[in-house]
């Protein structure tokens, strides 16, 4: 069952992470926070978009740190891409009328 979403512009860490199930995108542990996988220095623009921001447990979140977010940006666009399939999720960005 596909799990659709319609947000605002921007989804806010708590409705990313019960969208994803509180599950990490890399170990499938418990998530408890959300990684932007290019960091807002780099895309000051547009970061906060759903495609640039994946779950991560603690563990997990702390070795992305550790080891530098640069040296893990495939990996992280690559299994946030596995857990949206796996999970059948869906999102619709609603902007506001101007």
């Amino acid at each position: 069952m596909a799990r659709s979403h319609t947000a605002p512009k921007e989804l806010s860490p708590a409705a990313l992470l019960e969208l994803y199930n509180w599950t990490c995108a890399m170990c499938f542990g418990k998530a408890v926070t959300i990684h932007e996988i290019e960091p807002k220095s780099k895309r000051s623009a547009d970061w906060w978009e759903f495609d640039n921001r994946v779950p991560l447990c603690g563990y997990c979140h702390d070795l992305v740190h550790l080891e530098g977010t640069a040296r893990w940006h495939d990996r992280l666009h690559k299994a946030r891409v596995v857990l949206v399939s796996l999970y059948g999720i869906e999102v619709t960005v609603t902007l506001p009328h101007t």
